[in-house]
């Protein structure tokens, strides 16, 4: 028979707190919002201790954007590679819509931006599944195999 804390844990839904996941939903909505915001903001001057990459910063804020929304939907469903393209596809969108919106901000389209944007999708869809595999995999869902092993045992 199943312990009552394995039962608990496989009920938690990812091994999350309610807390914990109410703190990432925060996160990725705040995040997502601060990222409309502030490429929506009409084009100023850099100031000169901000001489970071255009592109660096669109990847950046794709990596971030995909990781958040990976985490939040790995509290209701497990990692698979059919999740990974849906949520890449979502970037996607989101990352086109941004820039096609820009130009309503009096800021311009750039295609290389776009391609900055999915680029950092990818790189935070891999630190996810890296996260995933090296911490949150094996704390969230023990494997069927472990459960009916100590069912049996």
């Amino acid at each position: 028979m199943v312990s009552e804390t394995e039962q608990t844990k496989v009920r938690k839904r990812g091994g999350a707190s309610i807390f914990q996941r109410v703190a990432v939903w925060f996160a990725l909505v705040g995040y997502w919002l601060l990222i409309f915001v502030g490429t929506h903001l009409p084009e100023g001057p850099e100031p000169p201790f901000f001489e970071i990459n255009d592109k660096v910063l669109h990847a950046g804020a794709f990596t971030v954007l995909s990781f958040l929304i990976l985490w939040v939907s790995s509290f209701h469903r497990s990692l698979s590679a059919v999740r990974v393209v849906l949520i890449l596809t979502l970037v996607a969108a989101y990352g086109t819509f941004d820039e096609w919106s820009q130009q309503f901000a009096g800021r311009t389209t750039d295609p290389a931006d776009f391609a900055a944007d999915m680029a950092g999708g990818m790189i935070g869809v891999g630190l996810f599944c890296l996260f995933w595999a090296l911490w949150l995999g094996d704390r969230i869902r023990p494997s069927h195999a472990a459960v009916a092993k100590k069912s049996i045992g």
